[in-house]
């Protein structure tokens, strides 16, 4: 009989970020051994919607209003034997409550440092909020099976914090979709970011960098893809240090282009020190290109320091700025990491991963029916 599993997030489609990309390689690599059924405040990509209300700073974002009873009858409407949640918020909690009810076993994943994006909620008592977000986020993991981190950063941290059954599994990337592959043709020396354009995401340590990078470079061209609350005010930090004709803004790429643009950059840069892992780095990679990103978290499991790509101390510009002059300017360096590269996101990709997601999946199911055994 095939196990069914109710994949709960609070972030879906239409929405792009790190969260719906490891849900979709859920989806894609487990779906011939496991009947998946997914939970979601928005209907895209044929999840089971609920009712949700819109987030003001992010109108695409939607919160889910639902009470356990719902999710109760949801989970036995379905037959569900497993519940997985991602972020721990409305939808998630209902469904850790309602399986609880139900003696369904649950896995969690911790895929976001939730203490530092309080401020989108509110701007005062900024200690207080991140601490409340600790407790919370420690409080929802311990009533979790097994929780999956996918950086051993985040393993480490669950475990300091009192979550005790904690496993490493990072997201993976589909290696046969995001592939070396013809670029675009021109003789600029390309430099890609893909991401939110907010606070955390450290866009400005990249701009600043850039200043230096141009002086040195004249013809090097910097593309941010991404939206976000800080958009603007980015686009005015180029324009004030004389930087237009060197940068290109896209908010938006369907996958043919955004994997066109990862074929037609020299490196990839990833500032953020809050990611968790860095799916977008392993886009990159997997297209062959070496990735430069902040000494932090989750990116020391995905770089492999002078080997795949380099790592440089988060929010120091001055560094960044040399380490991407030193690699535009050093073909044979680019092209040593690049293959490096490739082969680094070979490790994380869908297949592997997804076999662990199986196997995790059939062990936790075991152990509850063991326990239940008399």
């Amino acid at each position: 009989v095939s196990v069914r599993l109710a994949l709960v997030t609070d972030t879906y489609h239409p929405q792009v970020n790190g969260v719906v990309s490891t849900v979709d390689s859920i989806i894609r690599s487990v779906g011939s051994k496991i009947d998946v059924r997914v939970f979601a405040p928005t209907d895209g990509n044929g999840g089971a919607m609920f009712r949700s209300i819109g987030f003001r700073p992010y109108p695409d974002y939607r919160i889910a209003v639902v009470r356990p009873e719902t999710l109760t009858k949801k989970m036995v409407e379905e037959e569900i034997d497993i519940v997985h949640v991602h972020p721990p918020l409305s939808l998630s909690a209902a469904s850790l409550v309602a399986a609880k009810r139900l003696q369904i076993p649950v896995v969690g994943t911790y895929h976001t440092m939730i203490s530092e994006y309080t401020h989108y909620v509110c701007r005062s008592c900024p200690g207080l909020l991140r601490g409340l977000a600790w407790r919370y986020a420690s409080y929802f993991y311990r009533r979790c099976e097994v929780v999956t981190a996918p950086s051993k950063a985040v393993l480490d941290m669950l475990l300091e914090t009192g979550v005790e059954r904690v496993r490493l599994l990072p997201g993976s990337v589909d290696v046969d979709f995001f592939k070396p592959g013809p670029a675009r043709d021109d003789d600029c020396q390309n430099v890609l970011f893909v991401g939110r354009l907010d606070r955390e995401k450290r866009v400005d340590t990249l701009i600043k960098a850039a200043r230096r990078v141009v002086k040195e470079i004249p013809d090097s061209r910097f593309r941010i893809v991404g939206t976000g609350v800080l958009e603007n005010q980015y686009k005015q930090m180029v324009r004030s240090m004389g930087m237009s004709d060197n940068f290109v803004f896209d908010r938006f790429l369907e996958l043919s282009e955004l994997v066109d643009a990862y074929r037609s950059c020299d490196v990839f840069v990833m500032p953020s020190d809050t990611e968790t892992l860095g799916l977008v780095a392993l886009e990159a990679m997997a297209c062959g290109k070496p990735v430069i990103g902040a000494d932090a978290w989750g990116l020391r499991d995905v770089i492999t320091h002078q080997v795949d790509g380099l790592l440089f101390p988060a929010g120091d510009d001055g560094r960044l700025a040399a380490d991407l002059i030193g690699l535009l300017k050093d073909d044979e360096m680019r092209l040593r990491m690049a293959l490096k590269a490739r082969e680094k996101a070979m490790a994380f990709s869908n297949d592997r991963i997804g076999q662990r997601w199986v196997e995790l999946y059939s062990s936790v199911i075991e152990d509850t029916d063991r326990i239940r055994s008399p």
